[in-house]
């Protein structure tokens, strides 16, 4: 037996669940809803783009969408006041949405360099179906996602008694300890079941996940044992923290704050035949940095976490999807280039005012940020 689950972008069944790969395969729907979304302006050291970090239904964002891939942001001038944005959006089961919003729709600022929109969106009827969790608005006016966080039996109540979440030292990959930064992290997945589950959090059962570069056509059929003599220059084999189902069978569900998570790492695609787009990579892994040695502190009574002091970092990576080295780089998060540095646009100034005003400058090169660094590292304390 089959099931669609359209919150998570999959199809279960007895034994696995299917997550799909390809995305916008569904005719664009024209409902109309109201909602909010949360966005960063990144430069590259080419040009820059608007990512969309979450987009919330209704003006009191009680659900909120994870994005999976989105196209280069448009923007255009609607009178001598106002400039509009518009962003395609991939989200579950192969639906796309448009989402628009303007200068003029600002709602506020947050500390990790994103800005808050109300947004007119284009999508199915049932837009809810498609939401990726719950969500709200805390007293601040700032969005808190439902998440989750999976351990052992063993470590859950040592977790409730503490009243807090220690950080891990681990990269996304699972295989470098970072010494600038530790993570706790989360997941909008309400359950780790399969395999399949575990490789959307970056692990497996054999510790191996493969990526496959932009240009490739997979064939049919693949030898296993001679795969990577044919097609090593076109598959990634990635390592990843080797891990059981049978590890993660506790549940904490946690509210946190939208603006206390990392920003997600991006894939950029080039296809051959198509239009160029950005993939959020590993889209269901959320995660909230610390300084090393601090706590993510639980409240009960609101049932959130509060970071005292979050670290941000001012930059991204957006690994270019043509090479192996470029689908590597947002798991690795140490040898790479592919850099994005976050905007924070100065007072009287929204992201769609800064870039339309500012637009063909370079707004990468003098923007000092502070790179991850790992044990045995000998990368500079900053990086320009």
């Amino acid at each position: 037996m089959q099931t669609i689950n359209k919150q998570f972008n999959r199809v279960e069944m007895d034994h696995r669940n299917l997550y799909y790969t390809n995305y916008g395969f569904e005719p664009l729907q024209e409902h109309q809803h109201a909602g909010l979304i949360k966005c960063k302006l990144i430069h590259a050291r080419w040009g820059s783009v608007i990512i969309p970090d979450q987009i919330y239904l209704g003006h009191d964002a009680t659900r909120w969408i994870q994005p999976l891939n989105f196209m280069p942001c448009i923007l255009d001038r609607i009178d001598d006041d106002d400039i509009q944005a518009r962003v395609s959006v991939d989200i579950s089961c192969g639906n796309t949405i448009k989402v628009e919003f303007a200068h003029s729709d600002l709602i506020q600022k947050a500390n990790d360099g994103s800005e808050l929109f109300q947004c007119r969106i284009t999508g199915p009827a049932n837009l809810t179906n498609f939401a990726t969790g719950d969500s709200r608005l805390n007293h601040q006016g700032q969005p808190e996602l439902r998440l989750y966080h999976h351990t052992s039996d063993a470590t859950k109540p040592l977790i409730e008694q503490s009243k807090n979440f220690r950080g891990s030292k681990w990269n996304i990959q699972g295989n470098k300890e970072l010494c600038n930064v530790h993570y706790v992290y989360f997941t909008c997945l309400d359950r780790i079941r399969q395999n399949e589950d575990l490789v959307q959090i970056a692990m497996a059962a054999n510790g191996k996940i493969r990526l496959i570069r932009d240009g490739f056509s997979m064939p049919p059929a693949i030898n296993m044992h001679t795969w990577r003599d044919q097609y090593g220059e076109d598959i990634l084999e990635l390592e990843v923290y080797r891990e059981s189902t049978r590890n993660r069978t506790a549940t904490l569900e946690m509210y946190v704050r939208a603006d206390d998570l990392a920003s997600q790492h991006l894939l950029f695609h080039q296809p051959p035949d198509g239009a160029a787009y950005y993939e959020v990579c590993k889209p269901f892994i959320q995660r909230v940095g610390l300084k090393p040695g601090d706590v993510l502190a639980i409240d009960e009574a609101s049932q959130s976490v509060k970071a005292e002091t979050p670290i941000y970092f001012d930059h991204l990576i957006a690994g270019d999807a043509t090479t192996l080295e470029g689908l590597s780089a947002p798991f690795d998060e140490e040898s790479t280039t592919d850099i994005f540095k976050i905007e924070r646009t100065p007072e009287g100034h929204s992201i769609i005012s800064f870039w339309f005003t500012f637009g063909n400058q370079d707004h990468f090169s003098g923007k000092v940020i502070e790179p991850y660094q790992f044990n045995n590292n000998t990368a500079p304390d900053k990086m320009v």
